[in-house]
C-alpha cells in the first residue's frame, strides 16, 4: 500500500533523516505487523504535493489527514486516531 506522509506534521506524521517518524509511522508499523501488510512510504515534499500524489495515483492513502467536507468529496476517511487541540 502506497501511503504519502506530510512531511512537516510533527509530531504526527513527519521525515526525520529520511525515516518516516510519528504517530501516523508508529501505527502503520502495528498495522504492519498485526495484519500482515506492507506500506511503501512515497516521500514528498509538502502536504499539498501528498494531496496531489493521491489524486494521480502515485499514492494509495495518505498517513494523516484532518476530516474536511471539502475534501469529503475525493477523499475517504477512517475514524480519527488521534484528536489534536490548537494551541
Amino acid at each position: 500500500i502506497r501511503v504519502a506522509p506530510d512531511p512537516d506534521f510533527a509530531p504526527v506524521d513527519y521525515f526525520d533523516r529520511g525515516r518516516h517518524q510519528g504517530v501516523a509511522a508508529d501505527l502503520l508499523a502495528l498495522l504492519a505487523r498485526r495484519e500482515g501488510v506492507r506500506f511503501e512510504v512515497v516521500r514528498v515534499s509538502s502536504w499539498q504535493a501528498a494531496v496531489d500524489a493521491l489524486a494521480a495515483g502515485r499514492a494509495d492513502m495518505l498517513a494523516s489527514a484532518v476530516i474536511d467536507p471539502a475534501r469529503e468529496g475525493s477523499m475517504r476517511f477512517t475514524q480519527p486516531y488521534v484528536q489534536l487541540q490548537a494551541g
